[in-house]
């Protein structure tokens, strides 16, 4: 058994959210675009962003749910649930660069108390290593808030 990795604490300077992150196993590449921060697992394959936005449209999170759901990139989804401010959503894709290793996504989202912002995670990892990503998928949906 490997010991446990250390985890840091990431705060959103511009939405005002936080999580925790596995800051031994992971490493932070570029973001393209956005708020937040994209960490790529040191020497695998899993993947973690974090990031927040403005809510323009007002939608609910059963409607944002229904929309992220519909999205081509999603292969099948296995998990959904939601609340009065937030939603988790979970599944398999094929990533287009390995379309032979199926890839499982784990995303939740918060919305702020007047839901005009919006605090999300989205993790990735090959699905043959579910067993091992399972506490920290768990970790992060634990810890992120919602925006300020």
């Amino acid at each position: 058994m490997q010991p446990e990795a250390p985890w840091g604490r990431y705060i959103d300077p511009q939405f005002a959210f936080a999580i925790d992150l596995p800051t031994g196993l992971f490493e932070q590449v570029d973001r393209s675009a956005g708020a937040g921060v994209k960490l790529q697992e040191i020497g695998g394959g899993g993947q973690i962003e974090v990031f927040g936005w403005a809510n323009l449209d007002k939608q609910s999170p059963a409607e944002l749910l229904d929309a992220l759901e519909q999205a081509q990139r999603l292969g099948e989804v296995t998990y959904r649930a939601h609340g009065n401010s937030w939603f988790v959503l979970s599944g398999y894709f094929t990533a287009d660069d390995a379309p032979d290793e199926p890839l499982v996504f784990y995303t939740k989202v918060m919305f702020s108390a007047d839901r005009s912002r919006i605090s999300a995670f989205e993790i990735s990892y090959p699905a043959a290593e579910l067993e091992r990503f399972d506490p920290i998928v768990t970790r992060l949906s634990r810890t992120l808030t919602s925006p300020r």
